[in-house]
């Protein structure tokens, strides 16, 4: 089965992905530091600092370009998709990261092809 994306791409396993959205939690400091990511369709997910993409801001967790970032910070994560369950634009995504085995998204969350 196929997952439609945000921006109406269709997805499959092994496609790249990026999942945007705002952190909402932080556990520990730098590039190992957990964090749980609020997509704009309201789901949630935690990831390592060092998966995410962020702007320059201020706080604990640093990200794959180097940059700190707090709560509140816009987040990419780039993801591989391992699986879809269901079809469509209510598809579910289960997407790897460098550091997290196995995450599971909204379809609509998730961009394709990947954008950072």
């Amino acid at each position: 089965m196929a997952g439609t994306s945000a921006s109406g791409a269709v997805v499959n396993a092994n496609d790249s992905v990026s999942v945007c959205g705002e952190v909402m939690a932080i556990s520990g400091t730098g590039q190992r530091a957990t964090i749980t990511v609020k997509t704009q369709n309201g789901s949630t997910f935690n990831v390592q600092a060092g998966d995410c993409f962020a702007p320059q801001g201020i706080g604990p967790a640093i990200s794959e370009n180097g940059k700190p970032f707090g709560l509140g910070s816009q987040v990419t994560v780039k993801a591989t998709v391992t699986s879809v369950s269901g079809a469509g634009v209510t598809a579910t995504l289960t997407v790897k990261t460098n550091s997290t085995p196995a995450v599971s998204v909204p379809t609509q969350s998730a961009h394709a092809p990947r954008t950072h």
